[in-house]
């Protein structure tokens, strides 16, 4: 497809997505300001890097694209955090210490 036709399509599904949020209840949405501030506080770090929420106890994409960039050997660090978290009992904070403490490079090569 064209690079229109692809644009195009993203607008239509960002549409999609806005229709649906607000038609979902706020218990399943995105945390507020406050408790990030505060979380982020409580574990002394300065910055978060953002992610997506999803419903609770949907995750099985997330196995699908960590299995994809294995396959594919594409680093991907914070799909494999959440992962870490999610599936091998790995504690939120030593997660993002992890990530925070990783080698910075160009995300391009």
């Amino acid at each position: 497809k064209s690079l229109a036709e692809r644009k195009a399509y993203i607008e239509q599904l960002r549409r999609h997505s806005e229709t649906e949020k607000k038609s979902k209840n706020m218990s399943i949405m995105d945390v507020n300001n406050e408790a990030v501030a505060g979380l982020l506080r409580a574990f002394d770090y300065p910055r978060m890097i953002h992610g997506h929420t999803h419903r609770p106890a949907r995750h099985e994409h997330l196995k699908a694209v960590k299995d994809l960039a294995r396959r594919y050997k594409i680093e991907m660090p914070i799909t494999e955090a959440v992962h870490a978290i999610l599936f091998e009992n790995v504690r939120p904070a030593d997660a993002l210490t992890q990530l925070m403490t990783r080698q910075s490079r160009p995300e391009r090569q």
